[in-house]
């Protein structure tokens, strides 16, 4: 062989490989690009249940592992890394509790956990929660909300990133406004008070009842809402427990009504507020308030 056909050999035959490493470096790239489902494990010793939550989840979008009772739950968690868990609290071979504590034990606490239970005790919750659980639902649970719930979490749908990739929340810098969420009923009242606000420099976002209200809170994550406590279609101390049950229960609320009673300001406050105007309100007080609130957050305020 000549050294000029040895020479076009060679170039060749590196060529083909230069071509092999650029086609395996993008392909690589490229699926690692792809989004990708994301992964649930649910964790329920009730088959019923089990299999129509799979469904249920199947049919929106999300890939599903399921596990009957704790010790397979742990050991499915610990084998498929999932993205959340959703899982019963009193099972057989392990509770939720346990199994969460064992996931923490073993480093593996990044999985986020929101328990399902039959068992509505204020205590029971509370431990949950403060072991680590982003959410606690109770049985029967209503299918919109929890998704609502897993979609927070998740910062998305069911296939929005790639696995393991940051998803993004509401865009803030340190130059951007806070916003505010009005849920009232009352068009003037609505109007008022988002002038009032954007006045003083602040964004305002409006909905004109509780489930608008909650679908806006998830949707744009607001620094504050201002809800009336009466509202059409849901009542703002239900969309308040909604936020606390989907995980959003970090959102300071001010209550309005135009009810004196003291009961109701009461399960205003139970429900997480941390402020309760009655109707007609001082409007500088209200504003006021709302700034000393986001100054300040979770800083409970009386307000008459």
């Amino acid at each position: 062989m000549t050294d000029g056909k040895r020479f076009l050999n060679d170039l060749s035959a590196s060529l083909d490989h230069a071509r092999s490493d650029v086609m395996a470096a993008w392909e690589g790239t490229y699926l690692e690009q792809q989004p990708m489902k994301r992964t649930i494990l649910v964790v329920d010793d009730d088959n019923d249940i089990l299999n129509a939550l799979s469904l249920r989840l199947e049919a929106t979008g999300y890939d599903v592992v399921t596990a009957s009772d704790g010790a397979n739950g742990l050991d499915a968690a610990l084998a498929q890394h999932p993205d959340l868990i959703l899982m019963d609290i009193c099972m057989p071979q392990g509770n939720g509790l346990s199994v969460l504590d064992s996931l923490q034990s073993l480093k593996q606490d990044q999985v986020p956990v929101i328990f399902l239970t039959a068992f509505p005790l204020r205590s029971l919750k509370q431990e949950a929660l403060n072991l680590g659980a982003v959410a606690v639902f109770e049985k029967p649970y209503d299918f919109p909300q929890l998704r609502l719930a897993i979609e927070h979490v998740l910062g998305g749908g069911p296939s929005t990133a790639p696995r393991g990739a940051p998803v993004p929340a509401r865009p803030k810098s340190p130059h951007s406004p806070p916003l505010v969420l009005i849920v009232e009923d009352d068009s003037r009242i609505t109007r008022s008070l988002a002038l009032r606000l954007r006045a003083k420099g602040y964004m305002a976002l409006t909905a004109p009842d509780g489930v608008d209200g909650l679908r806006l809170a998830v949707a744009h994550r607001p620094d504050l809402i201002v809800m009336d406590v009466w509202t059409p279609v849901s009542t703002g101390l239900s969309a308040a427990q909604h936020l606390r049950a989907i995980g959003l229960g970090e959102i300071p609320v001010i209550f309005m009504s135009a009810s004196k009673a003291d009961a109701l300001r009461r399960q205003a406050f139970e429900a997480g507020a941390i402020a309760f105007f009655e109707k007609p309100y001082d409007s500088d007080e209200l504003i006021e308030t709302i700034e000393e609130s986001l100054r300040h957050p979770r800083t409970q305020t009386l307000a008459a």
